[in-house]
């Protein structure tokens, strides 16, 4: 391989494969697998967000008080203000949210209508069956 200053460049100006890239995603190469592919979209949003100092945990389930329960993707906690936020990672082609997914991330957005059903959020000092505050719920679409 030889320098070409006209190679495609990613979302960072780093070289990229054959076509550019219009993000980091477009770099991956399709998986036999949808959940490998949305796993490494999950990962990848982490570790970005850790690069921006903000902590983040995977797979924590939150429960309303009816018994609805939804593990989101990531919670994070904001290192300004220590407010907690949702990331649901969705992949593929016009991706959906489970019935469960509607009901408990509208309801998260109000004080006291979910509670932390495991001890995932104890990193955080939330312990399981403790009432959580309300949480923005942020949505990342990455199509293969």
């Amino acid at each position: 391989m030889s320098y070409n200053p006209g190679q495609p460049r990613d979302w960072h100006g780093r070289w990229a494969f054959a076509g550019g890239s219009s993000g980091p995603i477009a770099l991956l190469q399709d998986a036999a697998y949808n959940g490998h592919y949305h796993d490494i979209v999950v990962n990848w949003t982490q570790q970005n967000m850790a690069r921006e100092g903000v902590r983040c945990i995977q797979g924590p389930r939150l429960t309303t008080w009816d018994g609805t329960t939804a593990i989101p993707d990531l919670i994070c906690l904001s290192p300004n203000d220590g407010a907690l936020s949702i990331i649901e990672v969705k992949t593929g082609e016009n991706p959906t949210f489970t019935s469960n997914q509607l009901k408990v991330y509208a309801m998260v957005q109000f004080d006291n209508h979910v509670l932390a059903a495991d001890n995932k959020l104890s990193a955080f000092g939330i312990p399981a069956g403790e009432s959580l505050l309300a949480m923005e719920v942020d949505v990342v679409y990455a199509a293969k």
